[in-house]
């Protein structure tokens, strides 16, 4: 098998291709945007490879210059054509490095990218692997030697992967998901938005921005509802997200009999709108390796009242730019707290965005990206070419 050499790409730019098997609404997905936005394209020729057909988050990653966006159309996760069509493009490319980023595409990258001759392949996990099933880890060991490196997306994801699948910690590097401090610095019309979704003048806001999903875990924050509106009268709280649990969450509200004080917004594209009428930001996650909505929260300047799951204990300080709780009495509690002291809200909402200006930003993340790939290049690629000369 033949590895691509690094003469083999004009200019002597790295042949990089992004691989994800789809560009649908989420995290990982913004992620991957972000950051071919963010890379060098003096140094890198990139192409972003969706495994199946392009979803709306594509439309953002056409709009950065000087790379290419291919779909490989695939009809389900395990179409022979499309490995195939993977093969050829990596092939055609003459790719020195591919990065993918979830379980099936990192799975099908260690495996086409191999058979390909791709000389750099670089996993990403931004789950916490214990959740997996055992056939799953299985595999994953099996191909383990098949990849690079892998990166997490928080400590708690990188010990995650030791615990579960033994691997070696150096062979894991974590680096922090980053977002654009620009893009939450727009101005907003806080009273339209609030208008709009019918929230009155005096009433304080407690938000969560979560996919109603079962790891999301709505009930919990429906719960602390409960126990906040013994106390206080004039609080919403708001549902920002749609999916597959909506059916469930509805039903609860009923149940609990809090329909009054639950305003769902569904799935909404300006996330920084939706957080900008928030008071308080809250998550209850029974599982977040590194959760987007604290990230953006923190960097709205939204104190943040969550549950310590994976890698929240990163991202948030406890007591100092927002609160960690498990029950909905020690949630209700830090909640309370914050809805009656307005000063304290904008102190711990000061802190989160100092926190993510300092920890959290795309350039951080890119730089760090772009350490791991040059290190790579460095110690493959050209180190590859040395010896054809000798």
């Amino acid at each position: 098998m033949k590895l691509n050499s690094l003469d083999s790409s004009p200019n002597n730019r790295i042949n990089m291709v992004q691989l994800i098997y789809e560009l649908d609404f989420g995290g990982t997905e913004k992620t991957l945007a972000t950051l071919v936005r963010g890379l060098d394209k003096g140094k890198y020729n990139i192409t972003v490879c969706c495994i199946a057909p392009l979803g709306p988050v594509a439309e953002e990653i056409k709009k950065v210059h000087d790379m290419s966006i291919i779909s490989l159309n695939a009809p389900g996760r395990y179409s022979l054509f499309a490995f195939f069509k993977l093969w050829r493009l990596l092939k055609k490319h003459k790719t020195h490095l591919l990065q993918s980023y979830l379980y099936y595409d990192n799975f099908i990258s260690r495996i086409i990218g191999k058979i390909a001759g791709v000389p750099i392949i670089i996993n990403g996990q931004r789950h916490l692997s214990y959740l997996d099933s055992p056939l799953r880890h299985f595999l994953d060991r099996l191909l383990s030697s098949r990849r690079d490196l892998i990166i997490a997306n928080s400590n708690a994801t990188k010990r995650s992967l030791v615990l579960t699948e033994n691997i070696p910690e150096n062979q894991i590097k974590v680096i922090y998901s980053g977002k654009d401090p620009a893009i939450f610095d727009k101005q907003v019309n806080i009273t339209e938005i609030r208008k709009k979704f019918g929230f009155k003048n005096k009433e304080l806001i407690v938000g969560i921005l979560a996919k109603l999903r079962e790891e999301k875990n709505h009930k919990l924050f429906l719960e602390t509802a409960v126990e906040i509106s013994k106390e206080m009268n004039n609080v919403k709280f708001f549902i920002v997200g749609g999916g597959p649990f909506h059916k469930y969450v509805f039903e609860l509200v009923n149940k609990l009999n809090i329909q009054d004080k639950i305003i769902f917004a569904g799935d909404q594209k300006d996330i920084v709108s939706m957080l900008a009428i928030f008071d308080v930001s809250v998550l209850t996650s029974i599982s977040d390796s590194f959760p987007g909505a604290v990230l953006e929260s923190m960097a709205m300047s939204k104190p943040v009242v969550a549950t310590p799951v994976g890698g929240v204990p990163e991202m948030i300080v406890h007591g100092e730019t927002g609160f960690l709780g498990e029950t909905k009495e020690e949630l209700a509690k830090a909640i309370i707290v914050l809805l009656k002291n307005p000063k304290l809200r904008k102190q711990m909402g000061m802190a989160g965005r100092e926190r993510f200006e300092k920890y959290f930003t795309v350039d951080k993340m890119v730089k760090e990206y772009e350490k791991v790939y040059d290190s790579y290049i460095e110690k493959k690629l050209k180190c590859q070419n040395q010896k054809s000369f000798t």
